[in-house]
């Protein structure tokens, strides 16, 4: 094990359809459900529901941000694991897609019409709103 590597642990991020990240990172800062909180190399062991955030990690001496929309992570000798429902890195953000769908959910709260799911409308504008934000940390 080189010097550099001590201070580096392994972290994977998987959805139902994809590994969004697989490598070492020397950082992890994640959004759980109590607040955010961050990992270093040797942490304890850890178990966390997450929220909809902002994920940073920093990986070669960069920094990189996903847009989660919520799962778990677990920290376990050195390596940890996310399955988040949803993450998407910053570059990898559909701004376009992501605006439309910040404007139909402010649409349907503000409607206030009869049959719809205030608080689905709600959460849908959160993750819109959260994948704006990290769209702009490229």
């Amino acid at each position: 094990m080189t010097e550099g590597s001590k201070k580096e642990f392994q972290l994977k991020i998987l959805t139902s359809d994809k590994e969004a990240f697989n490598g070492p990172v020397s950082y992890v800062k994640a959004p759980g459900v109590e607040g955010y909180f961050g990992i270093l190399v040797n942490h304890a062991p850890l178990l966390s529901a997450l929220r909809i955030g902002e994920l940073e990690i920093e990986a070669n001496n960069q920094k990189k941000y996903f847009a989660i929309s919520g799962g778990y992570l677990e920290m376990l000798d050195n390596h940890v694991s996310i399955l988040a429902e949803t993450a998407e890195s910053a570059k990898n953000i559909d701004v376009a897609r992501a605006e439309s769908a910040r404007q139909r959910a402010e649409k349907r709260i503000t409607a206030k019409e009869p049959g719809v799911d205030f608080e689905r409308a709600r959460v849908a504008l959160f993750r819109a709103l959260n994948r704006l934000n990290i769209s702009k940390k490229i």
